[in-house]
């Protein structure tokens, strides 16, 4: 598992309690991050990865 993946885990683990709206603010603020970090060279590849894991 990657960082990027362990990362979007830790925020949407049911277990511990979290207004959605701050929830959802932290998810940004991360998603932000990588897309940054990552350019737009790879955000495609790592874009879809994220959908899938919150979709499920």
């Amino acid at each position: 598992m990657s960082n990027e993946e362990r990362k979007l885990k830790q925020l949407t683990i049911r277990k511990h309690a979290m207004a959605l709206k701050e929830r959802i603010r932290r998810l940004n603020q991360v998603i932000r991050g990588w897309i940054n970090y990552y350019s737009i060279y790879n955000m495609k590849t790592h874009m879809t990865k994220i959908d899938e894991h919150l979709r499920t």
